[in-house]
């Protein structure tokens, strides 16, 4: 049951962010407020999870996963509820800005809190070898969201595209509701779990740390990068581009959704071959995706890619947590708040890399592999030489 109201929760999460992404050419046209409006309230949002994570994991750590979990998904249902019926009652642009603005500054402070509780949940009452496998799972149920949020909404559109927005309002009700419904069956954290464990040092684990800043920061640059660079690759119009690249990232998303849980749970208890199969898939991903000259070639490269992100990220999330057991939470939030600013940065460098080199814009892909590999080895060589304190 732990297991079963992690995935559902961080599941609705991608429902909640891909539906609104989605459904964004109709907001502005609903709403009268320009793009560049919504493009700063977004990122505003996700400047205040990469804040506010690492401060709701201690508190996790200190007040235990189900009571943070169930406060932070309260408030992201609250606000999510709030913006769509103000988009869908109100007719004035100022008012919706206002609540616009008012219901996204609270979305992103608690969505900070929604993850590391939600992936302190689940692991409370699994061994140290089934940490890969339970993080792969809700990870990859990240992704499923991401999927079925537009699906949702396009399946919806049929009859009324609102409908859609409404139905994941009451997904979201719905999920909050079981947090407290079956929570009279779900055993208590010991006692342990609930002492204000001392913040962890950051230079114990900084490749790790590096390594999950890496990662996503080449994400972050082919998310961004990815429409236009096919749209240029295969000289073709806006609205095939973005077919063919909705395409490709639904079928990562399934990609995604299949190699994190089967790699983990098959692999885990050997996490040297783990590693170096995420490194292969990366290493491979990347050079395809640099050297492709067909959608086809970089359709494969980014299935890859993402791949390789559902099986690195379990790994060093195991190890780190496995590091610092009564900091669980707190390390759950650092890797929240890294993961957060390296897609950022990676945004960044996508519209960069446009602007400046449209033609080769995903030339950097040829180092994510080595880059990664780097990282990985430097924790390695310092888990050899005794610099690193040993996994509990």
């Amino acid at each position: 049951m732990k297991l079963f109201l992690a995935v559902a929760t961080v599941t609705v999460m991608g429902l909640f962010q891909s539906s609104l992404l989605a459904t964004l050419p109709w907001i502005i046209e609903r709403t009268g407020l320009p793009a560049a409006f919504w493009s700063v309230l977004v990122a505003a949002s996700l400047i205040l999870v990469a804040v506010s994570s690492p401060v709701w994991g201690r508190r996790t750590d200190s007040h235990g996963a189900l009571p943070i979990m169930r406060l932070t998904m309260g408030l992201v249902v609250l606000c999510y509820g709030l913006l769509i019926a103000a988009i869908l009652a109100l007719s004035s642009p100022f008012l919706i800005a206002a609540i616009a603005i008012a219901t996204r500054l609270v979305y992103g402070i608690a969505t900070g809190g929604v993850f590391p509780s939600a992936q302190r949940f689940a692991l409370a009452d699994k061994p140290v070898a089934q940490w890969p496998e339970t993080l792969a799972y809700i990870q990859a149920s990240t992704h499923a969201g991401r999927v079925m949020g537009p699906g949702i909404v396009a399946l919806a559109a049929i009859w009324s595209l609102p409908l859609g927005l409404v139905l994941i309002v009451l997904l979201g009700v719905a999920l909050w509701l079981m947090q407290w419904y079956f929570a009279a069956g779900v055993a208590a954290e010991p006692p342990g779990n609930r002492e204000n464990a001392v913040a962890p040092p950051w230079n114990d684990d900084w490749p790790l740390y590096g390594l999950g800043f890496v990662i996503t920061l080449w994400v972050g640059q082919l998310q961004f990068a990815l429409g236009p660079y096919i749209q240029n690759l295969a000289d073709v119009d806006s609205v095939t581009a973005s077919q063919w690249t909705g395409t490709v990232l639904m079928a990562a998303s399934v990609s995604a959704v299949l190699a994190g849980p089967l790699g983990n749970r098959w692999l885990s208890p050997m996490p040297r071959v783990l590693g170096g199969l995420w490194l292969g898939v990366f290493t491979l991903g990347g050079v395809l995706l640099a050297a492709s000259s067909s959608v086809i070639g970089v359709g494969v490269a980014v299935c890859l890619i993402t791949a390789g992100l559902t099986l690195a990220a379990p790994w060093y999330g195991s190890i780190l947590r496995a590091r610092r057991p009564d900091a669980q939470g707190q390390v759950s939030g650092r890797l929240i708040s890294v993961h957060t600013i390296g897609f950022g940065s990676g945004t960044l460098v996508g519209g960069l890399m446009l602007e400046l080199v449209p033609d080769q814009a995903m030339v950097a892909f040829y180092l994510l592999g080595p880059v990664a590999g780097t990282l990985a080895l430097i924790h390695h060589l310092r888990v050899r030489a005794g610099t690193v304190p040993p996994t509990a």
